[in-house]
């Protein structure tokens, strides 16, 4: 997989395992990946994994979880992030 290395500022691209690491993999393409990355997850990934992984995600936007729930044709209840979202809305809106 070719990535955009913008998507992992803050670890060595060189460094990670595809298989190992997809949830972060998965939670940084669809928060802040451009069409052709979320190609080539959706490519090397079958979509069982991706459901598996992004439904365990602790922390989504709320249009990176619709856009999921849309794709993967999971309802947002099912998401972790969902589930366990703050009962308090942050204090600064940046």
């Amino acid at each position: 997989m070719n990535l955009s290395k913008e998507l992992f500022w803050d670890v060595d691209y060189n460094s990670l395992n595809f298989e190992r690491h997809a949830r972060f993999i998965i939670e940084r393409v669809v928060t802040r990946g451009v069409l052709s990355d979320l190609r080539q997850i959706l490519n090397y990934y079958d979509h069982r994994r991706i459901a598996d992984e992004a439904t365990e995600i602790r922390s989504l936007d709320k249009k990176s979880l619709y856009f999921l729930s849309n794709i993967l044709s999971i309802p947002v209840q099912n998401f972790r992030c969902y589930t366990q979202i703050q009962s308090k809305e942050a204090l600064w809106n940046y």
